[in-house]
């Protein structure tokens, strides 16, 4: 992996039932970068994703990350796994549960990345995200765009 790639992705190639949806995808994401991930409806957009995240199986192909100066698989279509790369996900249906309140939704994404949950950390989160006043609302109440940061929100955490 070249200086400066944060991850790698090779010759990946991902099918969904009987259709392949992605082939042949190489690319790397190199620090500092800002990528935009275009396409029509169905094109594969969120195929890819979930794929660099090591959430889909490949068909062919890997996906690599850097971890300090080591090279990480992903996963790769050998069946090997690894650690997914320490980044957010937010996709479209963000899987929030409306009967959660936006602190325990925040709460949960904290704890599943590893985070601490100082409550001091979460205020702030919640604030600067302009959620500080819904915090013991039902995530079902929000307004379309407050629930959508939130998701990003958790994303982050």
């Amino acid at each position: 992996m070249e200086q400066g790639t944060l991850m790698h992705v090779a010759g990946v190639e991902v099918r969904r039932g009987p259709r392949t949806v992605l082939r042949d995808v190489d690319f790397q994401l190199r620090e500092g970068e800002v990528v935009a991930l275009e396409g029509p409806n169905g094109s594969g957009k969120t195929t890819l994703l979930e794929s660099c995240a090591g959430i889909l199986p490949l068909t062919s192909g890997s996906v690599t990350w850097r971890d300090g100066q080591a090279e990480v698989v992903v996963r790769d279509s050998e069946g090997r796994r690894n650690e997914p790369p320490p980044m957010g996900l937010t996709l479209q249906s963000d899987g929030m549960c409306g009967e959660e309140t936006v602190e325990e939704r925040l709460l949960l994404s904290l704890a599943v990345s590893g985070r601490g949950q100082n409550a001091g950390a979460i205020s702030q989160m919640l604030s600067e995200w302009g959620l500080e006043h819904r915090r013991a609302d039902r995530i079902s109440h929000l307004s379309g765009g407050q629930r959508r940061r939130l998701a990003v929100l958790c994303g982050l955490a």
